[in-house]
């Protein structure tokens, strides 16, 4: 009898213990610790979507134990890598950088290539939403508004890297509001290091983004901002205007105008595929956001002139569902312009 209760009370005492080591190995922090992440940038090496990932890498290797490895996967306007991202395993060892603003565009507007659903993204945060610019070539001749305002008659060439990439939209937009009907829009580039390249060559006379993807060209004087895509100046160029004091703007245009501006804030977002692990999901959320305030990272970005501007993913997800529920008259406005440019 008494070796019965012997072995009952063993038994138990070793459930317990396994039950204990179960639940501490299930924890999040302990399934991260030496474990290899796989982070998709769905661009080329050089631009600010490529240099972004590269500066918080360490720091999120700090803060989940885990060796992470950038894996460039450009083309298609970023659709390749960002297809890539959405349909990945969705175990937390596969994360990526996103172009909110150019992603949830292309949704909206049905482009060819879409395979992912970006209501479905697990969004972990955003890391930054950069103010926006049209820039002119050095080399060009309509290298101020007033030039491009007076070329209305004229052929302007633009570059981005696809028709699904956010410059591309940017610029379809502003060439609709400036009524440069003739312009041409040419893609196929695999990053913004490529298509900045054709500029300063002087094959082409502008593009669009943010200062961070174009902060060398600028910084060299090989690009000039002419237009910041915002409601306010942009205190570092004081005497670049907002597409808002463009001459001649209808309603119309304003509400196009609105659209656009709103839309740029989505950002450069960080996400995972679509996860059902709740835990693992809350986790690197809260890894994100220890990332953006970490004093080190903070002073990194600093002095490499990048800003850092965090919003919690629930935000996000709020702004991505109102742009995909955009009224019909914007669906319809930006589907006639990228007729207009196709």
């Amino acid at each position: 009898m008494k070796n019965f209760r012997w072995i009952i009370a063993a038994t138990i005492f070793l459930f317990l213990i396994n039950t204990g080591i179960s639940s501490a190995a299930a924890k999040p922090e302990a399934f991260f610790k030496g474990k290899r992440i796989n982070f998709i940038i769905p661009y080329s090496p050089g631009g600010g979507y490529d240099l972004y990932p590269r500066m918080i890498i360490p720091t999120l290797e700090k803060y989940t134990g885990a060796s992470i490895v950038a894996n460039n996967m450009p083309g298609g306007g970023a659709l390749i890598g960002t297809n890539t991202l959405f349909n990945a395993k969705p175990d937390g060892l596969n994360l990526g950088i996103v172009n909110g603003a150019a992603m949830t565009l292309s949704q909206l507007t049905e482009q060819k290539g879409v395979r992912y659903d970006m209501n479905r993204f697990t969004i972990l945060g955003r890391l930054s939403a950069d103010e926006e610019f049209i820039y002119m070539g050095a080399k060009s001749p309509y290298n101020t508004l007033d030039a491009l305002l007076k070329a209305r008659d004229k052929e302007t060439k633009w570059v981005t890297e696809g028709k699904a990439g956010s410059p591309y939209y940017r610029v379809v937009v502003v060439c609709e509001l400036l009524k440069l009907y003739r312009a041409k829009i040419l893609t196929g580039y695999p990053g913004s290091a490529e298509a900045n390249l054709a500029i300063v060559r002087g094959d082409a006379d502008g593009t669009a983004g943010t200062y961070g993807s174009r902060q060398s060209q600028v910084d060299a004087g090989e690009f000039i901002p002419v237009l910041i895509l915002g409601k306010k100046r942009s205190k570092d160029f004081p005497n670049v205007p907002t597409v808002y004091e463009l001459p001649g703007l209808s309603d119309s245009d304003r509400k196009l105008a609105d659209f656009l501006v709103g839309l740029d804030q989505l950002g450069r977002l960080i996400a995972a595929p679509p996860m059902a692990d709740k835990a693992k999901v809350s986790h690197l959320r809260a890894v994100l956001k220890k990332v953006c305030e970490d004093p080190e990272m903070v002073a990194k970005a600093k002095k490499q002139k990048r800003t850092i501007s965090y919003a919690a993913p629930e935000e996000i997800e709020q702004m991505v569902s109102s742009v995909l529920k955009a009224p019909p008259e914007i669906k319809k406005r930006i589907a006639e312009a990228l007729k207009r440019y196709d």
